[in-house]
């Protein structure tokens, strides 16, 4: 049964665009729902600060067990300021219950629940930058078919000295590795829409003049998220947009529950990988990873790159065969940082015991350093047909990469202050990330 779907995952992987599947192709629709008056579904009990934490969510259907890691990265500390009660129809929303957490309730009336409900999760941002992000990651452990996710309070500028309530989002999926497309639907007329159906989706915030602090429920600053392809992941990005920064530093969107039609064909790899990190020490690069029930488990591969697409096999790590306690493994990448500079990207493939395998995320270690107030990019947005100019300290190297982490320019510089990349460079539309020195400091988008 396991060799069978990765047959199919091969085509797939062929196929990543294909927008028609089989009904054999996931077994049964599931609901995932967060907590609503009634006290029924999901619970997220968001404290101030946290960094990155993940909770489960698991659901049994009539075909099979479904289950859902959520995880929550928020790098910049910038999630949710526990303190703003707020009033009806603002960030942290009416609740008719108190929050679970049972330490900031602001009463009968007032936005008791925080950061969930009811019916939906709430991603708040305390940041004067768009450069700070919150991001919530949904992991499946049968590859899934996603529908009628619905994002709220998409607010757009609120004219000249008030664009205090502008948001941007970044959306995206993939197939174990693989990117593949995300559409969004029935947006409202505050969105703007780009790369849509494609592994570049990006929404933001109309920038208009007029009063652009919506209503929560208001769907002109809505939209509605699906796949048409099977997904493994799912992950939403939020940071106040651009025309924001230094105005105000209090920002949210509200993420709904979904549909989702799992795969119960597929048997997951009976190893659990539960995470992966690596960090600089000197010229070498220390990798770490943890593991779960290692049963009829073989390996892992530690895998290497310079450009974050070809990648070669560093060294293979036995599995230790542990079934219930965590496994704690490591491997030294020695000498690497004194010969190489720019990104270094390292990942595990996660061998069975039958020969059936998976790819962990992506490890990206930066061995050059600039700090993001050094470098400017503009214009951002960008039309097709424009130059790029660039102007940063120091310039040795630029890398500009698309959403799915192909390069589509890479050059060598001389130390220099300014450099302009052709419009011609530019074959599509969507979001680009742009590297300069080997360290991703900009996104821009191409419209």
């Amino acid at each position: 049964m396991k060799k069978f779907y990765f047959f199919l995952l091969a085509i797939v992987f062929i196929l990543p665009s294909t927008s028609v599947f089989s009904q054999e192709d996931c077994s049964e629709t599931l609901n995932f729902n967060w907590k609503n008056v009634s006290n029924v579904g999901f619970v997220w009990p968001i404290s101030n600060g946290e960094t990155t934490i993940t909770r489960n969510y698991s659901i049994a259907g009539t075909t099979g067990t479904a289950n859902v890691a959520i995880t929550l990265n928020n790098p910049n500390g910038k999630n949710i300021d526990m303190s703003n009660c707020g009033t009806a129809g603002n960030h942290f929303y009416t609740a008719t219950h108190s929050d679970p957490n049972a330490s900031y309730n602001c009463g009968p009336g007032a936005n008791g629940q925080f950061s969930y409900g009811p019916e939906y999760l709430t991603l708040g941002m305390t940041s004067a930058t768009s450069n700070d992000i919150v991001s919530i990651t949904f992991e499946f452990s049968h590859p899934t078919r996603i529908s009628g996710l619905d994002i709220w309070d998409i607010d757009y500028q609120g004219g000249a000295g008030a664009g205090s309530w502008e948001d941007e989002i970044d959306v995206s999926a993939k197939i174990f590795n693989l990117a593949v497309p995300v559409k969004a639907t029935s947006s409202g007329a505050g969105v703007i829409v780009t790369g849509n159906n494609t592994t570049a989706l990006n929404l933001r915030s109309l920038y208009g003049a007029g009063s652009g602090n919506l209503a929560h429920t208001d769907p002109t600053g809505s939209v509605q998220l699906a796949t048409d392809v099977l997904v493994t992941t799912l992950t939403i990005t939020y940071s106040n947009g651009p025309n924001d920064d230094g105005i105000s530093d209090d920002h949210a969107i509200k993420i709904g529950g979904f549909q989702f039609c799992p795969n119960f064909l597929y048997i997951p790899l009976p190893v659990k990988l539960t995470s992966f990190s690596g960090q600089k020490s000197n010229s070498d690069v220390n990798l770490e990873w943890e593991a779960v029930r290692e049963e009829d488990f073989n390996a892992f591969q530690v895998e290497y790159s310079e450009n974050g697409l070809n990648y070669t096999v560093l060294t293979s790590v036995e599995a230790k065969g542990n079934l219930g306690a965590i496994t704690r493994y490591n491997y030294k990448h020695s000498g690497i940082l004194s010969s190489s500079n720019g990104v270094h990207s390292y990942r595990l493939k996660l061998v069975d015991t039958d020969g059936s395998f998976v790819y962990s995320k992506v490890v990206v270690i930066r061995n050059t350093v600039l700090a993001i107030d050094e470098l400017k990019v503009f214009p951002n947005p960008i039309r097709t047909g424009e130059n790029i100019g660039i102007e940063a300290t120091a310039i040795r190297s630029i890398v500009m990469y698309n959403a799915a982490g192909l390069i589509v320019f890479k050059n060598q510089y001389n130390n220099v202050s300014s450099v302009v990349i052709p419009s011609n460079q530019l074959k599509s539309k969507g979001l680009f990330m742009i590297s300069v020195n080997g360290k991703p400091a900009k996104k821009i988008i191409v419209n």
